[in-house]
């Protein structure tokens, strides 16, 4: 077995009757297995499951304990993050201001009802307010000592669906009012509403979104991020909600694939519902087979193969140069998924741009290269 189909059937949820992964893991070539993890965003996923199968200790050493230190440094950096929100949510709420959890606070106040929704990486915390009360709830949380994240611009960009992060300590709080910059901030609130429940999480009554809300929202939150939304943490929230038999209703990603457009137009991406059904058929790669969806379309996404390529890569990205090593990253997700070439950053001259398709069509050769002697 290799080590990217081993990872993937470690990784997956809901088996009844867990195989032997343990004894698959003796002798198992781990050499890039750290640095596709950290890649990944997977690691305090990967080191939980390896843990709970018995797994851990058939690593070798020095993998087994950078894949420990990658995981102790994201639960660590989620609990800071679950402290800040319980504290930001205790000041709005004495405010009377409304609040819903969205994303990574929205996982942790979930995660005793969907194991291992939590089992990732969170770096701030995301509270979804209605679009009347945002500026308000901005003025509760300064006048409780939290200040600008981030530095003034002196002409500040277009306003995201967010106002700019505050800050008390170390962790940042996003007020939004939309939960993207194509969604209006009515339709965001009224979405997060429907089926939302009051659940006790840090000693306070918060409300959290439905199953439907939050799978939809892990899926529009990786369309905006291209070839990285394909990466395996960002498959997590999906496949621990089907593998713990969450009621999604999957009408809705229906009728959203027709009417929300979940990509500008400079993504190039031409039919983003095939684009959905890839993504969702890699994420249901991570659940067992009988807990997938039957009525959701087999889109036959290689993720084994994805995830073989880059542990390639990254096994000799101190030999090539971390530069080439994150075009033939960025290039070969962009391949397998159908998304055209990455485009070159704002402002780039023109011979920026030429050397960007240059290495972005090299990058491909190289990846159909590849394919075709493995």
């Amino acid at each position: 077995m290799t080590l990217a189909a081993l990872l993937i059937d470690t990784l997956r949820l809901g088996v009844d009757g867990e195989q032997d992964i343990a004894a698959c893991w003796r002798g198992q070539n781990t050499v890039g297995l750290p640095e596709l993890v950290a890649h990944e965003g997977a690691a305090l996923w990967l080191f939980r499951r390896l843990r709970a199968l018995g797994a851990l200790n058939e690593l070798p050493g020095e993998i087994a304990d950078s894949l420990r230190q990658q995981a102790f440094e994201a639960a660590a950096q989620r609990m800071e993050v679950e402290v800040e929100a319980a504290t930001v949510a205790a000041i709005l709420n004495r405010a009377t201001v409304p609040v819903i959890l969205i994303k990574g606070v929205a996982r942790c106040a979930l995660a005793d009802r969907y194991p291992y929704l939590d089992a990732r990486a969170t770096q701030d915390v995301d509270l979804l307010i209605p679009a009347a009360q945002v500026a308000r709830a901005n003025v509760v949380l300064r006048a409780e000592g939290y200040v600008p994240a981030l530095p003034v611009k002196p002409h500040p960009a277009p306003r995201h669906h967010h106002l700019p992060p505050l800050r008390r300590g170390r962790i940042t709080v996003e007020l939004h009012d939309s939960t993207s910059v194509r969604v209006p901030s009515d339709v965001a609130w009224r979405r997060a509403n429907n089926g939302s429940e009051i659940r006790q999480w840090a000693g306070q009554a918060v409300r959290v979104p439905s199953a439907t809300e939050l799978a939809w929202s892990a899926v529009a939150h990786a369309m905006e991020d291209d070839a990285a939304g394909f990466r395996l943490h960002r498959f997590l929230e999906v496949a621990a909600l089907v593998s713990n038999n969450a009621a999604i209703d999957w009408t809705v990603f229906e009728e959203r694939c027709r009417t929300d457009a979940l990509f500008n137009l400079q993504a190039g991406v031409a039919d983003q519902r095939a684009l959905v059904d890839l993504w969702m058929d890699a994420a249901h790669a991570l659940v067992a087979t009988e807990k997938r969806p039957r009525t959701l379309s087999a889109a036959g996404f290689n993720l084994e193969e994805l995830l073989a390529w880059r542990l390639g890569v990254l096994r000799r990205r101190a030999r090539i140069g971390s530069p080439l090593a994150g075009r033939l990253l960025e290039e070969g997700t962009r391949a397998l998924t159908g998304l055209p070439l990455e485009g070159s950053p704002p402002g780039a001259t023109r011979w920026g741009r030429v050397r960007r398709a240059v290495a972005g069509w090299a990058s491909r050769v190289a990846f159909s290269s590849w394919r075709a002697f493995c």
